[in-house]
């Protein structure tokens, strides 16, 4: 019974190491990474969209990113070709470069 229960906890110690984002490998085997701004950028991109859609994306483009140590900041303001838009449509969005996770997601409406 010991013995069992110790192989259940190491079955269950590596099942939490497989699936910690911190492990997560590309299918060339180098760990995951935002590496560049396009790609950051790219990544807010699909989160605009899937939150607020398209038309929504393209009011707030283009999008800037920058990296900030372990994260990147990408944002996006208002369309500024519209002479009646005076407030709101600010967005920023914090990436995780090593896990390619929002950490924060801010938008002004």
């Amino acid at each position: 019974m010991k013995k069992m229960t110790m192989i259940l906890i190491g079955v269950g110690i590596v099942a939490i190491a497989l699936i910690n984002p911190s492990n997560a490998k590309t299918a060339n085997g180098s760990s995951f990474a935002v590496r560049d701004s396009a790609t950051a950028i790219l990544f807010a991109e699909a989160v605009i969209r899937q939150e607020y859609g398209v038309d929504e994306l393209k009011r707030l483009s283009p999008l800037t990113a920058s990296k900030k140590g372990d994260r990147w900041i990408v944002r996006g303001d208002l369309d500024k070709r519209n002479p009646r838009q005076t407030r709101g449509g600010v967005v920023e969005i914090e990436i995780a470069v090593d896990r390619g996770t929002v950490l924060s997601f801010h938008y002004e409406i």
